[in-house]
Formats: C-alpha cells, sequence, structure tokens
C-alpha cells in the first residue's frame, strides 16, 4: 500500500471472517487489518479464543458418551441377531431396564414371584389336609295320636255373618267424583312444569297475571286464596266459580253458593263462547260431585252439538283439567280482546 492510498477499514463481519477462514488470511496481509482494525482484531479474536476453548471443553466430556452411543448404534445395526435369540435379548433388556427405573415395578414382581412360589404349597396343603365332616343323620319321629289334646265335638252350620251394606247402597256418584279429582291431580302433576312456567313468568295483562297466580294454586307453590264470585261482568263471576271447584280438588273444605250455580245454568243456556265456557265449568262441578241445578246433564250435552263445534275439545279428557288449554282458548274468545296472549298459550301447551 502506498502512502497517497487511503487507509481501508474492514467491518467486524470481514475480520471475523478472516479469522476463521484460511484461505482469506493468505490474501490478506495481517499488518493490513492491524493497521486499519486493530482494536477490532483483537476483540474478535479473543472471542474466537474462548468458543474454541469451551468446545474442547465440551468435547472432552461428551466423548466417553460418544464412544459408548457408536458402540451401541454399531450393536444394533451391524451385529444385530435377527433370529429368535435376537428378539428375545431385545425383550429382556427392555424388561430389565424397566426394572431398574421402576421401584413399583419391582415390587409388584416380587409380589408375583412370592405368589407364584406359594401356590403349590397352598395347592399341596388343601389336597391332603381335607377336613371331615361328619355324618348327617335325619330321623323322624312317629307323631303322637293326639297332638292337640282332645278337643269338644261342636255341630257345624251356617255362621251368622255382619250387616254388610248392600252393593247398591254405595254412593256410586261419591266414587266417581272421587276418581274424577284424582284423575286431574294427576293431569296437574304430568302438567307441572308447564304450570310452574306459567306461574313463574311476568305477565302484561291482568287476566294473564290472575290466571298464573291460579297455577301457583293448583301446583302447590302459592296458598289457597278463598275466590270471590259475586263481581258484576260475568266472565269474573265465572272464573270465581272455578276457582272455587279448585279448592275441591285441593280437598278444602270451601262451599260453593247455589245461587252461582243456578246462575251458571243459565250462562250456560246461551250461546257460544261464553255458554261453551260455562257448560265446561259446569261439567267439572258434576264431575266432583257438586250438587248441580237439575237438568245440567242436558245442558252439558250441548258441548258435543255443531253449535260448540269449535269447543269441542272441552268436551273431551283434555278439557276436564283445570287450566287445560282448551279452556283457556274458549276463556280468550270470551269478547276479552288481548287478556290472553298467544305466549301464555304457547306456555300451556309446551
Amino acid at each position: 500500500m502506498s502512502a497517497n492510498e487511503p487507509e481501508r477499514r474492514f467491518d467486524e463481519e470481514t475480520v471475523l471472517q478472516w479469522l476463521l477462514d484460511a484461505d482469506l488470511r493468505a490474501s490478506v496481509p495481517r499488518a493490513e487489518l492491524e493497521s486499519s482494525n486493530a482494536a477490532e482484531l483483537a476483540d474478535l479474536e479473543r472471542f474466537v479464543a474462548e468458543c474454541r476453548d469451551e468446545l474442547r471443553a465440551e468435547e472432552r466430556e461428551l466423548a466417553p458418551c460418544a464412544d459408548r452411543i457408536v458402540d451401541a448404534v454399531l450393536a444394533r445395526t451391524v451385529s444385530e441377531d435377527l433370529g429368535w435369540r435376537g428378539d428375545l435379548r431385545l425383550v429382556t433388556s427392555f424388561m430389565a431396564r424397566r426394572m431398574r427405573s421402576s421401584l413399583l415395578l419391582r415390587v409388584a414382581a416380587a409380589s408375583l414371584l412370592v405368589h407364584l412360589i406359594a401356590l403349590p404349597v397352598i395347592a399341596a396343603y388343601a389336597v391332603w389336609k381335607v377336613e371331615q365332616k361328619p355324618d348327617l343323620w335325619i330321623e323322624f319321629e312317629q307323631p303322637p295320636e293326639q297332638p292337640y289334646g282332645e278337643d269338644p265335638k261342636e255341630d257345624l252350620g251356617p255362621v251368622e255373618g255382619g250387616e254388610l251394606p248392600a252393593l247398591d247402597s254405595v254412593d256410586a256418584l261419591s266414587l266417581e267424583s272421587i276418581n274424577a279429582r284424582n284423575a286431574d291431580r294427576w293431569s296437574l302433576f304430568e302438567r307441572g312444569e308447564e304450570l310452574r312456567a306459567v306461574a313463574n313468568s311476568e305477565w302484561d295483562a291482568p287476566l294473564e297475571r290472575r290466571l298464573a297466580a291460579r297455577a301457583a294454586r293448583l301446583i302447590g307453590d302459592a296458598p289457597f286464596v278463598v275466590p270471590s264470585a259475586t263481581h258484576g261482568d260475568a266472565v269474573d263471576r265465572l272464573l270465581a266459580i272455578d276457582e272455587a271447584l279448585d279448592a275441591r280438588l285441593l280437598a278444602l273444605p270451601i262451599p260453593i253458593d247455589a245461587a252461582d250455580l243456578a246462575w251458571l245454568t243459565q250462562l250456560a243456556a246461551g250461546d257460544p263462547p261464553r255458554a261453551a265456557l260455562a257448560l265446561a265449568v259446569l261439567r267439572r262441578a258434576q264431575r266432583y260431585g257438586v250438587a248441580v241445578p237439575q237438568g245440567s246433564a242436558g245442558l252439558i250435552a250441548r258441548l258435543q252439538s255443531p253449535d260448540f263445534a269449535d269447543f269441542a275439545g272441552l268436551a273431551g279428557p283434555a278439557g276436564e283439567a283445570p287450566l287445560s288449554v282448551e279452556w283457556v282458548r274458549a276463556l280468550r274468545a270470551c269478547e276479552l280482546g288481548d287478556g290472553v296472549s298467544d305466549r301464555f298459550v304457547d306456555a300451556l301447551r309446551r
């Protein structure tokens, strides 16, 4: 390099490559690097020397392990026995390694060995030391001629029975009313989830809230409230009579006024839909054993006439239970507008 030429500097990457590459060291003199990059050259030489010292230390530590790994690989590749002896050797070596690495497995193997050794001894003891069972003898004694002594002889004859009621005296009407109430109680049990959902929901219309409170009383979630049937509105009075029948269903001693029943028969003789609702309540009162006015059976038969075709469900078993879907639909048709919403009917039908 001439004196007029500017001094050339090398970056650290070139200096490091010069230290690691012998060909590069031959082409670039060391003096040129020392003149331009003396500090970098000294630092990198020290770094390379430290790395080589650490590498030599690791090589000294791994040298014995490397020899064993090479021997193991050669033993399993070049000199491995591919016959049954080699397979047996692999299985036994695997089991030996597992036994050495697991204390629990060694304990289990020792226990199994002890049991296998003791098994012939126990079998020999059971065969040689058979206990002699005593002989079983069964004897029958001669029964005595008169085991119960001498009883006085009695003349046989008809026995006087007690006073039993004749079959005709059974109150068939009371039995039918008991069966009807039991059937409606079972219907409430089967529809418990639907009625509880209605009772626990929030409703906007006053009529829906009244029916929800009634559902809560029927399933036992609320105390029974004595209804009042003296309101001026016909549907409101009819609902009060039907709620009074709930008390009879729940075996509560709440009487039903005869005047209300007479008014109910007058309403049932009219036109649907109020007549259909009144007929359903009158039919329920008759099923529960309430003394309905004379001629109520003929009125109840109107539910099966063509005039009440839209309310035919009230005449079947599905319309007998309290708060049935058919009964609520008839209530909805009694000029109540939006008193009962579709959501309420769907909640009962779910």
